[in-house]
Order: structure tokens, then C-alpha cells, then sequence
């Protein structure tokens, strides 16, 4: 009888690391879709400057990004940016500086920001420039989680400088990061 109630705590034992393996296997792309929705949203929520150029009339929103996940969700993205097609482009670190300055979305992912450092510190003029993870390297807009929750903060004084214009639905969404986000 006692072998019986000890493989009966076993099991649920079990059971309880199971459902948690399996609930930490999908919290990521759920992050990834949400990560890829923002970056059209902000593309939607924010005008550029008058004199942008979008060649080939497209939008071009850059990815700097190696996880799958947010190529895939990337990739079903099918709406456009007001009257112009979305167009996404995958960059590498040996992109040359020029491929950038066709973006109008720069987004960097956590983990590749030290290759973009001098894109970091002077971004094309007409380029908003999305982050995540490194802090001490933040764009326009940085991305960062709290807790399972992703966040963003918006550097509206730098963005309005430049020529942008913020909605202010946008602004009232945008979070400062208190006490220690988790990059």
C-alpha cells in the first residue's frame, strides 16, 4: 500500500513539472507575436517626418534578428503602413550602413545590439529605431519585459527632434521601467 500512495505522488509530481515545461515552451511565442504586432502598430501610430522617401513606395520595417520565432511572426504580417505595402527586411551585423537608411523601422534585437553600436548612436535621420534587452544601447523605442510582460518605452523628445510625430494613444500606452526590467 505505502509503494502504491509513493507512485501516486510521483505521478503528480509529474504531472506539476510537465504542465510547467509546457507552459514555459509557449510563453516565448506568445512574447514573438506580440514583439511582431507592435512593431506594426508603432510603424501605424507614428507619422515620419514630411520629407521621407519610401522607395519603391513600400514601408520598409529591418529586422536585425536570428530567432525564428519573430521571423516567423514577421512573416504574417500582411497588412500594410497607411497607403504603402509593408515590406520586411532581414539584416545581418555585415549589412552594409546604406541598406539601412532605406528603413523606416529598425528594429534590434536583444542580443545583436553590440553589432549595431554605431547605428545605435546615430541612426538614419528618417528611421525609428525599435530595441530590446541591452539598456545601455536603447533606441527610439525600447522594448523590455517585466516580469511574462513586454513592455516599451518611447523617447518622444528624441522622435519629436527628429520631425516624428507620436499619437498620443501611443504615448499613454508606453511604460518606464521600474524597479529592474528583465531584459
Amino acid at each position: 500500500m505505502k509503494i502504491w500512495l509513493m507512485f501516486r505522488h510521483i505521478a503528480k509530481l509529474c504531472a506539476i513539472i510537465a504542465l510547467n515545461v509546457t507552459t514555459n515552451c509557449y510563453a516565448d511565442p506568445k512574447i514573438n507575436a506580440l514583439r511582431g504586432a507592435y512593431l506594426w502598430y508603432f510603424s501605424n501610430l507614428i507619422d515620419w517626418p514630411e520629407n521621407s522617401t519610401y522607395p519603391d513606395s513600400k514601408f520598409v520595417l529591418c529586422a536585425a534578428t536570428q530567432d525564428k520565432e519573430d521571423i516567423y511572426q514577421l512573416s504574417t504580417i500582411k497588412k500594410g503602413v497607411g497607403s504603402y505595402p509593408l515590406k520586411i527586411k532581414y539584416i545581418s551585423p555585415l549589412s552594409e550602413k546604406n541598406h539601412v537608411n532605406n528603413c523606416h523601422v529598425l528594429y534590434i534585437a536583444k542580443g545583436v545590439s553590440s553589432a549595431y553600436r554605431a547605428i545605435l548612436t546615430q541612426p538614419p535621420a528618417h528611421t525609428l529605431l525599435v530595441t530590446e534587452g541591452d539598456s545601455e544601447l536603447k533606441g527610439h523605442i525600447h522594448l523590455f519585459t517585466l516580469g511574462t510582460k513586454l513592455k516599451f518605452n518611447i523617447n518622444n523628445s528624441d522622435l519629436t527632434s527628429r520631425g516624428f510625430k507620436v499619437s498620443a494613444k501611443l504615448l499613454n500606452l508606453s511604460k518606464q521601467p521600474k524597479g529592474k526590467p528583465t531584459q
